[in-house]
């Protein structure tokens, strides 16, 4: 589930290298014809300085390429109309806009507390997309290449039968207001359009408040109107005093910096009668707009502005929440979130003596503590998130009189059975779609004549690994499948003849389409198939003889390039989002090699005389495999290959016969027998440290690891079935 990077194979070839998301959907095309999503995305920076933000910038840079039918020849951007739409898990609008000319830039303002949001492209003609990008908000910048498959030879981008009433190059279909050719998209910040900002109001008399954060709160929700080019229109301010109590007086409003020519100010405000007064101004690069002139006059009174631009602004507008401000009318003090200015456009700290700000924002209806009550008292979770400078708890807001508990110091899985039948099940890898989590396993029923046919399936699972939905078989009955894997959409397999038949095909599973195709032409001596992204590697070959075999999806059918073997042999091949890693055959042992995608090389992972070396596997920077000695004790062994001079060390050597590492980010699973039978353990690279995942009697085996999940085959029954496991571990020491 790994983003495809650049290969040097003597020839050049373009390709992309972005983040590896272990713990999120990658999406690939929607199709087997589409090419795979580039996807160069970047992990949101720890705080240079942290302002207690709980409403995020996520800036958003989408291309968008359109294909004919069979995924071949690109179709013309000119007068494409493209719409993305961006929307949180109840259906809520996040953003909208028209992607022009094959482009789009935007900035999506996020809650801190991590949520999916799911990406709609759509475009008149061609097979809707929607990818869900998992905890958007953890990322700075979501910056992908993606395409749109043509629904038909005839299918175009650009309609004219499609009606666009105002003119605005956005069809009425996808307009917000068809008959303004001045508005097309509107869509809440944020999504479910609440804002709450608390202050304390001592600043400027004492060193620090009592941080209970309600002398004054007020709610307010944002709507931005765009035109049919992106750029802000209008922005649409309603507002409600909820809570006042401090003895003091203010004056609430709202600040909105930094934009280009004047604007139209209309709506109306409360005045210090109690009042609603309407306004009617114009305003030039800046607005101070008041809302309610006197806060003791004004508790559960709504006012509301629109600030409309002569212009329509491009970048240089300021972005929610805006700059919402108090005066404190028996003081004389201005208090504004932190990092934001004052009105004269003068930047002050706005924290207290106490590390505390003086403003607070949240995005959501909040309910306050109650008077003299610290904020930590029912939002204990809020200490741990000031603690870390915003780097934990990002949605201390949700957990009203919820404190965190840290996990015990040991591992708690939750297990499941994933599958259940008289067949043997096993050789499950996990992996993640647009639809969710899932994982792909073989299934082997007993024939008549003694033998096992395997077929391929995938199951369907929710956050904790309890399975949903029924299996989906994949495979065709006339052949014995095996030796599956599975990235995005994706799922590669080895059909072989018959059960007795060395001879089989390399065969692509499509899950959005629900289409097979060869991943090579003919029938050959093919072994394991890995996928990543475009890029899929096999072993193929005659016993003591075997190769391995890379091929990009993008190439032309039947081309492929040659890693490894036949002399020495080469077999158990492994891809990850970097390397590609194998077992070598020769002088009676074997030993590890790898290659790098990004820069063509090949590398000697370990070649040590006195070990058998097996059954590599590859996650980032790291390989692991297991090392027989002489006298057949066992280890697993770990290599970092951004390490020069490559070397290795043992991770785990207990004595024990421990085998088959999969590593994945920060942990190596593995199969044990420490306990007298075989258990599925994790190490932790970071600090060394061994977790027991499965403690039942029975052996557990051929684990598969997926960021926090692990899947394994398990032998507590009659026959081989399929569990998997939700872990959580205690804080790397």
């Amino acid at each position: 589930m790994k983003n495809g990077v650049l290969l040097v194979l003597g020839i050049s070839i373009l390709g992309v290298l972005g983040c590896s998301l272990p713990y999120s959907q990658v999406p690939n095309g929607s199709g087997s014809a589409l090419p795979s999503d580039a996807i160069r995305d970047v992990f949101r920076p720890p705080n240079a300085v942290f302002t207690f933000q709980t409403l995020l910038p996520v800036e958003l840079a989408l291309d968008v390429e359109l294909y004919d039918s069979t995924g071949g020849a690109t179709r013309s951007l000119a007068g494409a109309v493209i719409i993305a739409t961006l929307r949180d898990i109840p259906g809520n609008v996040v953003y909208a806009g028209r992607v022009a000319d094959g482009h789009l830039s935007a900035r999506v303002m996020l809650p801190s507390a991590p949520e999916d949001i799911e990406l709609t492209l759509q475009s008149e003609g061609f097979a809707d997309r929607v990818v869900r990008i998992r905890d958007m908000v953890c990322y700075s910048e979501v910056n992908r290449t993606m395409g749109l498959l043509s629904q038909g030879d005839g299918a175009r981008a650009v309609d004219p039968l499609l009606a666009d009433s105002d003119g605005d190059l956005v069809p009425d279909v996808y307009d917000a207001f068809p008959e303004d050719p001045q508005s097309a998209f509107a869509y809440k910040i944020p999504a479910d359009g609440n804002l709450t900002v608390a202050y304390e109001d001592l600043y400027g008399l004492a060193q620090a408040g009592d941080a209970d954060y309600n002398d004054f709160i007020a709610e307010y929700s944002i709507t931005e109107v765009t035109n049919g080019l992106n750029e802000l229109h209008r922005i649409e301010v309603t507002a409600e005093e909820t809570v006042k109590l401090a003895g003091y007086n203010h004056r609430f409003g709202i600040r909105i910096d930094g934009f280009e020519g004047s604007a139209s100010l209309t709506g109306s405000y409360i005045d210090q009668y109690g009042n609603s007064v309407s306004m009617d101004r114009t305003e030039t690069s800046w607005a101070n707009i008041d809302l309610f002139k006197q806060s003791g006059a004004a508790l559960h009174k709504q006012a509301s502005f629109v600030l409309e631009f002569d212009t329509a602004q491009s970048s240089a507008v300021d972005r929610p929440p805006y700059n919402p401000y108090l005066y404190v009318l028996n003081t004389g003090q201005e208090i504004h979130l932190m990092g934001e200015q004052d009105l004269s456009g003068v930047s002050h700290s706005y924290q207290d003596g106490e590390g505390f700000p003086w403003g607070l924002l949240v995005p959501l209806k909040w309910t306050p503590p109650a008077e003299a009550q610290r904020i930590e008292l029912h939002y204990p979770r809020f200490a741990n998130w000031r603690q870390s400078f915003g780097a934990k708890h990002t949605d201390w807001y949700l957990h009203y009189d919820d404190p965190y508990v840290p996990p015990p110091d040991d591992i708690v899985a939750e297990e499941s059975q994933v599958t259940a039948s008289a067949a043997q099940e096993s050789n499950p890898r996990l992996g993640s779609d647009s639809m969710g989590d899932l994982v792909v396993y073989t299934s082997q029923a007993l024939q008549a004549d003694g033998s096992y046919i395997g077929d391929i399936l995938f199951q369907r699972y929710d956050s904790a690994t309890k399975a949903w939905g029924s299996p989906v078989l994949i495979s065709g009955s006339a052949t014995d499948d095996k030796f599956n894997d599975v990235s995005g959409s994706r799922i590669v397999y080895t059909a072989f003849d018959s059960p007795t038949s060395a001879l089989g095909q390399l065969m692509l599973y499509d899950i959005a389409q629900g289409t097979t195709v060869l991943v090579m032409p003919g029938a050959d001596t093919f072994r394991e198939v890995r996928i990543d992204g475009d890029v899929v590697v096999w072993t193929q070959g005659q016993n003591g003889s075997t190769r391995i075999l890379y091929r990009d999806l993008n190439w032309a059918a039947g081309v492929t390039v040659t890693l490894g073997g036949p002399t020495p042999a080469a077999s158990n091949v492994e891809i990850g989002s970097r390397y590609i890693v194998w077992e070598r055959a020769g002088d009676g042992q074997k030993d590890i090699v790898g290659y790098d995608r990004l820069t063509g090389a090949w590398i000697s992972v370990s070649a040590d005389p006195a070990l058998v070396e097996r059954l590599p596997t590859t996650s980032g920077n790291w390989v692991a495999w297991q090392a027989e000695d002489a006298s057949g004790s066992t280890t697993i062994r770990l290599a970092n290959l951004a390490v020069k001079p490559v070397s290795s060390f043992a991770a785990v050597d207990d004595g024990s016969n421990v085998a088959r590492p999969c590593v994945a980010g920060d942990l190596v699973a593995f199969e044990s027998a420490a306990g007298g039978n075989l258990d599925i353990y994790l190490y932790r690279i970071s600090d060394g440290r061994i977790f027991q995942v499965t403690p039942d009697t029975a052996d557990q085996f051929l684990v598969n690891l997926y960021g926090d999940q692990a899947a394994y085959v398990d032998l507590r029954g009659t026959s081989l079935e399929v569990y998997a496991s939700t872990f959580w571990l205690p804080p790397a020491e």
